[in-house]
């Protein structure tokens, strides 16, 4: 997959979608060690407008890992709904930002076009969204949890604690406690 884009006057070329999605990251020191990294901010800009321009079939055509390398992969591969992923295969990335973000669309909606994507196409979504937008986003799917409590209902503010030690120092788990809270 061979993209190019022209931005502020300079042109940009990517040669596939791993070399795209890891320039469109935000700023890494783990990136940047391994060398994946944009050089700059406007080769980083530049990787998020070709990465947003790319339809959902061209990173299922093309995935990071192959199914055939990757159990993992190949687990995800076989779950995706197709009748749903026959809806959207034309979207671009960018598409899939506009409705996850669109007022119009709720939590239920987003689970349920969930079905049709691959963690790779959730995770091109995600490089193109500010901080913000990812908060917007995951606000609309509620997520409860219950034990002895449940927590993750709207309006409740509430978080779950859970202290441990490597060595069960009495004084580290505290630190561990006081830290979650």
């Amino acid at each position: 997959m061979f993209k190019t884009t022209r931005l502020l006057g300079e042109t940009f070329s990517f040669y596939s979608l791993k070399e795209i999605m890891a320039k469109a990251n935000e700023e890494r020191s783990g990136d940047q060690l391994a060398g994946v990294s944009a050089e700059s901010m406007k080769e980083r800009m530049a990787a998020k407008q070709v990465l947003a321009d790319i339809t959902l079939a061209d990173i299922r055509n093309y995935p990071l890992l192959s199914v055939d390398e990757d159990n993992v992969s190949a687990l995800i591969e076989s779950q995706i709904d197709s009748s749903v992923y026959d809806i959207i295969k034309n979207w671009t990335v960018g598409d899939l930002r506009e409705y996850i973000l669109s007022d119009q669309h709720s939590g239920e909606d987003l689970l349920a076009l969930s079905k049709g994507l691959s963690s790779e196409m959730i995770a091109a979504a995600t490089k193109i969204m500010s901080n913000l937008d990812l908060i917007q986003g995951a606000a609309k799917i509620e997520v409860q949890t219950t034990c002895q409590t449940t927590i993750g209902q709207k309006g409740v503010l509430a978080s779950r604690a859970q202290p441990n030690h490597p060595s069960d120092n009495l004084k580290g788990m505290r630190a561990s406690l006081y830290e979650a809270l």
